[in-house]
């Protein structure tokens, strides 16, 4: 899985509106031509790693399948990746020994997709179709009131000068929409922009994108926000794996779509050996807190998540320790699945060394543990019963999600009792029961009127903004 390659900011700050039409004109949200880069070198290193032994170095259909979200800077990012993974010379030639598509003989891979509204897979973190994310959202804030209130604080030192530099209004500057400015502050950068003279700053920078990276890895934390986000891609995983080395049909493969002849060859029979998936960052980021694997920093453009079925080595040299579960001969046990997160995009095989190695969490399973410790298996992978076992409580199996999604109707609300006559009490400190009720209203506004204004940009932030952008107060995104 990887994000899309670099493209342009979802709006402007007011301060600089006019130097939007020079600067993008492709309009918002866009893959830019740096993007496009991106996703080629991203391509060329896939095909250094799996050319000529997972996939043929040539396109066959029953090697790959990608699947896409449905905006066109995701779309047009897998285009690019195809075009590394497939680059010109490699497309098929004619009966009569003519090249096919140009003198260059390209070679085009479709990419499959479905309408924004109805993806469970690659967006299905979008609180606006699922309350009960928003309703985890709030859950998950309260429970770490001191550490949002300790950021809150860094983001009231920072706020006028932020306010007063881009023209942005309190109701645009709440510690929920820092994702969002720091998002455009990144564009403009990856693309060579000067910045607003007194926001360029590395201090500065530094201090925005912390608090950003907070912002974020919190919208993904608990486990019911990793399930409702991320469920249906770790049991589409599960189940992959599983298929694979039980030599069944992939999921959603169609043996039936060759003649009969064909049917028997294993290719056929059991489907694509490369599923790839061009999503967002917020699609990464909850993918890899569902693993327990995220660094807490946000994904760059082009980064990628590589999960990979391999063979345990030297299986019957294996002895349990510590009274741990015997390992069976059944095929989950006897495969592994290995994870890497690449950030910092190279061509070759240095897209995916030992440095991007990730730990994920079921690699402490007693069976996965001891086999880690034997040299069986690589530190950080798990076998793939491990896998389904282990990540169970965050997998989504069979499209639950609408349903999953559906808030509980409220119990009826009994009437207040009548007024007092006494004082009314000093005010509380901030609790979560005052969740929204300071939004804009001084420090106890940022605190959480950000727990308000959170969950309104994760339902509006750039990777999954699903209408025209907006510059009001019901977005909180600017």
């Amino acid at each position: 899985m990887w994000r899309h390659g670099d493209r342009s900011p979802v709006e402007c700050f007011p301060a600089t509106e006019e130097l939007c039409a020079e600067r993008w004109p492709q309009g918002f949200g866009m893959l830019t031509a740096e993007g496009m880069d991106l996703g080629l070198e991203l391509g060329k290193a896939l095909r250094a790693r799996y050319s000529g032994g997972l996939i043929r170095p040539n396109y066959t259909r029953t090697d790959i399948t990608v699947r896409s979200s449905d905006f066109d800077r995701t779309l047009m990012t897998a285009q690019a990746v195809m075009q590394g993974l497939y680059p010109p010379g490699s497309g098929p030639k004619t009966k009569d020994g003519k090249n096919g598509l140009t003198p260059d003989r390209l070679q085009p891979v479709p990419e499959h997709t479905v309408q924004q509204s109805q993806d469970t897979l690659l967006l299905a973190y979008d609180a606006t179709a699922c309350p009960a994310i928003a309703a985890a959202d709030v859950a998950e804030q309260k429970m770490h009131l001191k550490e949002w209130e300790s950021v809150s604080a860094r983001w009231g030192n920072i706020r006028p000068l932020i306010q007063n530099v881009t023209g942005l209004s309190d109701d645009q500057t709440t510690i929920g929409a820092m994702y969002a400015i720091w998002d455009l502050l990144v564009c403009e950068m990856a693309h060579d922009y000067a910045l607003i003279p007194a926001l360029n700053n590395a201090t500065l920078l530094r201090e925005i994108q912390e608090i950003a990276d907070f912002t974020l890895a919190h919208l993904f934390a608990s486990e019911t926000q990793q399930r409702l986000a991320a469920g249906r891609l770790v049991a589409e995983f599960s189940a992959r794996f599983v298929a694979a080395v039980n030599n069944n049909t992939q999921p959603g493969w169609n043996p039936q779509s060759f003649p009969k002849p064909d049917r028997s060859r294993d290719d056929v029979a059991y489907g694509p050996r490369f599923w790839g998936y061009s999503a967002h960052d917020a699609t990464i980021v909850a993918l890899l807190q569902a693993l327990g694997a995220y660094d807490g920093v946000h994904p760059p453009y082009a980064s990628s998540v590589a999960l990979e079925l391999i063979p345990v080595k030297q299986f019957n040299a294996h002895a349990v320790r510590g009274g741990a579960p015997a390992l069976s001969a059944s095929p989950e046990d006897l495969h592994a699945v290995r994870g890497f997160y690449n950030t910092n995009q190279t061509t070759g095989n240095g897209a995916f060394g030992p440095e991007q190695a990730i730990t994920m969490a079921c690699s402490t399973r007693i069976k996965s543990a001891n086999l880690i410790q034997s040299g069986a298996i690589p530190a950080g992978s798990c076998i793939v019963s491990d896998f389904v076992a282990g990540y169970a409580p965050v997998s989504m199996p069979g499209d639950t999600w609408k349903t999953d999604c559906a808030l509980p109707s409220p119990s009826p609300t009994p009437l207040p009792p009548a007024p007092s006559a006494s004082p009314s009490p000093a005010p509380a400190q901030w609790s979560g029961e005052q969740i929204g009720a300071t939004v804009g209203s001084g420090i106890g506004g940022l605190v959480l009127g950000s727990i308000a204004a959170v969950l309104i940009v994760r339902s509006c932030r750039p990777e999954e903004r699903r209408g025209p952008a907006t510059m009001d107060t019901a977005t909180l995104l600017f």
